[in-house]
């Protein structure tokens, strides 16, 4: 008798999952319709980031991510233009998508379930003179045992990108160096927007232009005085931005690398000059070729000083 009422609830209820079945399948279809259309419209009203749009190639169209991990758009891996329809498939985020993505998939729940969270309980607060338990805590966690600030900073700084946290670094800097040469008190009193642009207050003499020791070929972020702090390069320079000004005194480092199963120090041409012929050391581990106290004294050191 079960077996037969069993049989009985599956014929009623057939029609029901059919029709679930199909409007599943028309919701995907579209789905995967308008994903195939992104590319042309994406193409059409973007600019994108660090793209030479005359060369641009395929556009990767994403759908969602989990954890490391992206859903694309994309034809099964080996299969020929023509010979498979696209699909979802996943795909590795190598690159982390640009520096903001450092966490796994349960570090994603817990971020997004902490950032909605905030969303719901403050929105957007300005920052000058306020608090709030959020921002202490996270000046705890920052400064306390087992922080990256634990022991030498005691102060937080919040800013809303590396760029701009950039130019804060920068004008923090500045103003150090110039309060540490007399050149502006320690706590001006209010100065009036003159005084503040030409020099110390009561001071009509401008003060003096600082340059930053900067690495050839770094990248400190796109916002104006971050690029000034940028060697000239694709990235930088009067096609990019006709503001441009380098302001710093740029050195070409050396590198280290892996070649053959060992690890070799390759010098900038003008330091391997200076080093006397000690261009290419080489160490099996690469334990010894980070050992920075046992290589203070080597040629290369000295001659970079």
């Amino acid at each position: 008798a079960s077996t037969s009422a069993v049989a009985e609830w599956l014929r009623l209820t057939a029609p029901h999952f059919d029709e679930l079945l199909a409007c599943l399948g028309h919701w995907q279809n579209e789905r995967l319709a308008a994903l195939a259309a992104a590319p042309a419209e994406a193409a059409s009203v973007y600019w994108w980031p660090f793209t030479q749009h005359a060369l641009a190639g395929p556009v990767t169209v994403i759908d969602s991510r989990c954890g490391d991990e992206f859903t694309l758009l994309a034809r099964p891996e080996g299969a020929a233009e023509g010979d498979a329809d696209e699909a979802l498939t996943p795909a590795f985020d190598a690159c982390a998508s640009w520096w903001t993505q450092g966490v796994g998939a349960r570090g994603q729940a817990d971020l997004t379930r902490a950032a909605a969270y905030a969303a719901g309980r403050w929105g957007h607060v300005m920052f000058p003179e306020n608090t709030h338990d959020a921002a202490l805590g996270l000046c705890r966690r920052l400064l306390g045992d087992g922080g990256p600030g634990a022991r030498w900073a005691s102060r937080v700084f919040f800013s809303d990108d590396g760029s701009t946290a950039m130019e804060i670094a920068f004008k923090m800097a500045f103003r150090r160096f110039y309060v540490n040469k007399g050149l502006l008190p320690p706590s001006p009193p209010s100065p009036s927007p003159l005084a503040e642009s030409s020099g110390t207050a009561g001071d009509p003499s401008p003060l003096p232009q600082l340059l930053l020791v900067s690495l050839t070929n770094s990248y400190h972020g796109d916002t104006l005085g971050a690029m000034d702090a940028q060697s000239p390069s694709v990235f930088v320079g009067p096609l990019q931005s006709p503001w441009y000004t380098p302001r710093g005194l740029f050195l070409e480092p050396p590198s280290l690398a892996l070649r053959d199963g060992v690890w070799a120090v390759e010098l900038p041409a003008e330091l391997a000059r200076a080093a006397a012929g000690h261009n290419g050391q080489v160490w099996r581990e690469r334990a010894d070729a980070l050992d920075v106290s046992s290589r203070l004294g080597s040629p290369p050191p000295a001659a970079y000083r």
